[in-house]
């Protein structure tokens, strides 16, 4: 698992200084760009990816002390989806007002880090469905390894938007 997560966040780290570069090269096209994005949108995503990351740390604690965990662990993922829908609608958005990714530099690269960021949570959630049908009150050692390894997962998916909040919302 910790060689798929430092690989994911290697290739990602690759694209942050795509990002760099691009911005550099074009700092007024990014600027302008960056104004139209829902920056309610992307906080509220952001929001939800953190507190899916709690319920995910409070649904691994209580798989570890055997007390269940499962109702955690549907929440991160009732969460996850909110964030899925959110992106969907903010793709649909940006396409509504004509700015897709052959618009411009800016664009290109959020959809592309963004989408690559969203096929990431749809991989997540399946994680978290095999995590939440793992925890029972009597675990075994290799289901909460399982249990785990998704917990990571999960938890690199939310670093890697914190990221790319910070990149394309805040940045300027």
């Amino acid at each position: 698992m910790w060689i798929l997560v430092m690989g994911d966040m290697f290739v990602f780290a690759l694209l942050f200084g795509t990002v760099a570069y691009y911005r550099m090269d074009g700092p007024e096209v990014f600027h302008a760009s960056q104004a139209s994005l829902n920056q309610a949108l992307g906080l509220t995503n952001t929001f939800a990816l953190l507190t899916s990351s709690l319920c995910v740390v409070l649904g691994l604690n209580a798989a570890r002390e055997r007390r269940g965990g499962r109702g955690w662990i549907t929440l991160a993922m009732a969460l996850g989806a909110m964030f899925v829908g959110f992106k969907l609608l903010e793709y649909a958005q940006k396409g509504g007002e004509g700015l897709l990714p052959d618009t411009n530099m800016f664009f290109m690269l959020y959809f592309v880090l963004t989408g690559m960021h969203l096929g990431h949570v749809l991989l997540g959630l399946l994680a978290l469905f095999f995590m939440r049908r793992a925890i029972d009150p009597d675990i075994s050692p290799e289901n909460l390894r399982l249990v785990e390894c998704c917990a990571i997962f999960w938890h690199m998916v939310d670093v890697l938007w914190v990221i790319l909040f910070a990149i394309f919302y805040l940045h300027r």
